[in-house]
């Protein structure tokens, strides 16, 4: 009968705020951010001679301003309460009123979306509205 072994670590970090330019490869792209909190961590378990690894975040209060073109070209505005990401997918709820039409070459994916009202299909599958996104990643 094999072992189990699990362990979480991880941490909140305060205030954080960032703005960046430049080439993408596929494109260009402006962009600002700012959280109020984040909580990053690690959770693993392992079982008999297999095991699985789990990355995850948690942004609190978050607000970003973009704009990109090239390879996925549009303008983005949000501004979340909560988003929570791991390998798998990711859930927001806030206010977004993304635009944006093309094919997004990290996440393998062709999205749209008008105001917040969005899906996505590909690699990543999800849908958008305004207050509330799903994100899966089947095939991470």
């Amino acid at each position: 009968m094999g072992e189990s072994v699990s362990n979480t670590q991880g941490g909140y970090q305060g205030s954080n705020a960032s703005a960046s330019a430049g080439s993408t490869g596929t494109g260009y792209e402006a962009k600002a951010s700012a959280s109020y909190e984040t909580w990053k961590g690690t959770h693993g378990s392992q079982v008999g001679g297999g095991g699985t690894t789990v990355h995850n975040t948690t942004d609190y209060l978050t607000a970003t301003a973009a704009g990109k073109i090239g390879a996925m070209t549009g303008v983005e505005a949000k501004a979340n309460l909560v988003e929570a990401k791991d390998q798998s997918g990711r859930v927001t709820i806030g206010l977004d009123a993304t635009t944006q039409l093309g094919y997004d070459t990290q996440a393998g994916s062709v999205k749209a979306s008008l105001l917040g009202f969005g899906v996505s299909a590909g690699k990543e599958i999800g849908i958008s509205t305004p207050l509330f996104s799903f994100t899966w990643t089947p095939w991470g």
